[in-house]
């Protein structure tokens, strides 16, 4: 979206430098383009509506959340993921992914098996409410730690942004299309009373 934004500045400013030197050609490649752009963030709307549904109904978020939460949370191959995890919990939250998969599938984590330290931390810090961690380490005190899980708010959260560029996208393609048609209309009336007077 940002680089068809860009594209359309610059294509914009292409048109106002041929259109004051009166280079036909130019103008022809702003129309042509503009078409393209129309077309560019048309595509990309419906595409975020698709994505939208897909996401509603086929692909499995909760289980690829699982997925990365046992299997690649805490190795050093996959910072991002524990990065993203971290995040996630801390920004939402949560602890866990969906119901059945509470805060007490970390024991089931490889994080947990892989864990060396005597006691093994039941959470990780991301969990933990703040000033509250040393509690929630040890698992004991349930005030201590986020109980609600990271699936619905994720799920809820991705849907409503991917919504929202969808319809975006959709209301500036219609908005350039009707500019520019407001524009070449005009241009027709004027070419036609000056040919008139």
């Amino acid at each position: 979206m940002i680089i068809v934004s860009l594209i359309a500045i610059i294509n914009s400013i292409i048109a106002i430098y041929s259109v004051s030197k009166e280079l036909r050609c130019m103008i022809y490649s702003f129309a042509t383009a503009s078409f393209i752009l129309f077309i560019m963030l048309l595509m990309g709307g419906i595409m975020g509506f698709v994505f939208h549904q897909k996401l509603q109904n086929q692909i499995p978020l909760n289980l690829k959340m699982l997925t990365s939460l046992k299997e690649l949370y805490g190795s050093a191959d996959n910072k991002p993921i524990t990065d993203a995890w971290d995040d996630l919990q801390k920004n939402f939250h949560c602890c866990g992914v969906s119901d059945n998969d509470n805060y007490t599938v970390w024991k089931t984590s490889k994080w947990y098996m892989h864990q060396k330290t005597v006691p093994k931390p039941m959470l990780p810090l991301s969990c933990c409410v703040p000033s509250l961690e040393a509690a929630c380490i040890e698992g004991k005190d349930i005030s201590a730690f986020y109980t609600e899980t990271c699936y619905m708010p994720l799920k809820t959260d991705l849907l409503n942004v991917v919504n929202i560029a969808a319809w975006i996208l959709i209301v500036a393609s219609f908005f350039m299309v009707s500019f520019k048609l407001r524009n070449m209309t005009l241009n027709c009336l004027k070419l036609f009373f000056i040919k008139l007077f």
